[in-house]
């Protein structure tokens, strides 16, 4: 079952989103952003697949979406549920969701609804993430990254270890190419792209992901003046 996590005012005068999606999701409701992220930052191994916003009582800003998913959930879609289209249309000068925010997986849905829509037009976008991100999760040799919601797990164990991003980011690019040295300058350039970050980063980074990586039936080893390779 998915889990849907959901930020709206508790004294909100219209129906509930939480009430509307029970029973066909797993749903976690928040009073505000700021106990949302709370929640992010203690528990990162509960990860929701998809954020729904009423943004009808919640003010939350393109710019503080931006800044919590590009730290905690980086590929979950966004649902902000809008008054009527009559009275505010979605990208317009009223709307505080534009096109141009460019906040990803951004999707709006307008009042009024019924449960079965709004259970509808969520499954679509759930689908629709799970295609677009066929490499979300990767397994190799008994490890398993499921990449979206920023997991790991080592076999024999079944339960689910969070990672911070970067380290979700190399782990995912050693599991792309197992027995391929990559050296601190590509790593560099592949991971961290246009911030520069000195070879002590990528190594303590490194060091973090190797200390994860003790028991399992593989390990990341350096190469001498070259950089690490997935054996």
């Amino acid at each position: 079952m998915s889990v849907i996590w959901i930020i709206e005012h508790a004294e909100a005068p219209h129906p509930k989103l939480a009430s509307a999606l029970i029973g066909d999701y797993a749903v976690r409701a928040f009073a505000s952003l700021s106990s949302f992220v709370r929640l992010l930052r203690l528990k990162r191994s509960q990860l929701p697949d998809l954020l729904l916003i009423d943004a009808t009582t919640q003010r939350v800003t393109p710019t503080q979406l931006r800044e919590v998913l590009d730290c905690h959930l980086p590929k979950t879609p966004i649902v902000c549920v809008e008054a009527e289209p009559s009275t505010q249309l979605a990208g317009s000068v009223d709307s505080p969701y534009k096109p141009k925010t460019a906040v990803e997986n951004l999707h709006v849905y307008h009042r009024p609804f019924d449960g079965l829509r709004l259970s509808a037009f969520v499954e679509e976008i759930l689908q629709t993430s799970e295609i677009n991100n066929p490499r979300s999760i990767v397994r190799y040799r008994g490890i398993m990254l499921d990449y979206h919601r920023l997991e790991y797990v080592v076999a024999p164990s079944e339960v689910p270890v969070a990672l911070p991003r970067r380290e979700a980011q190399l782990l995912r690019l050693f599991l792309d190419r197992p027995g391929v040295c990559l050296g601190r300058d590509e790593i560099s350039e592949l991971i961290w792209e246009n911030i520069h970050v000195t070879p002590r980063t990528i190594d303590s980074h490194m060091s973090r992901l190797r200390q994860r990586l003790e028991g399992a039936d593989v390990e990341i080893v350096t190469v001498y003046g070259g950089g690490y390779v997935l054996k």
